[in-house]
């Protein structure tokens, strides 16, 4: 599984560099088999708000339904809850990137623009 690769052919698709992703959102959920994924992520995006949402919705098959809809809510321009921010930044958030994935398997990314 070469998450890079398809990080790298997502942001192609959509003419995008890492630099352009404004804020990450990512699945971490306290159990260090689980959370190892993330680290190499988020090292990709050192001046984005680095965002997690388990903590507040739980771990279950669907969480990305829920990180979608408050990924949503901040590109709304709502404001973003002190407790999912473990990153802030300075950047305006037009693109935003969740990633999830289920137990070591499942692995998604969702990318919401404004």
């Amino acid at each position: 599984l070469d998450i890079e690769f398809k990080l790298t052919e997502l942001l192609k698709r959509n003419n995008l560099k890492y630099s352009d992703i404004d804020a990450i959102m990512v699945g971490r959920n306290g159990d260090v088999d689980d959370d190892k994924w993330y680290d190499e992520f988020e090292d990709k995006f050192p001046e984005s708000y680095h965002l997690v949402f388990k903590n507040l919705c739980g771990e279950y098959q669907t969480a990305s339904g829920f990180s979608t809809w408050l990924a949503a809510q901040i590109l709304k321009g709502e404001k973003i809850p002190a407790l999912i921010q473990r990153k802030s930044s300075d950047k305006s958030i037009k693109h935003l990137l969740i990633y999830n994935h289920y137990r070591g398997e499942q692995h998604g990314f969702i990318l919401l623009c404004r």
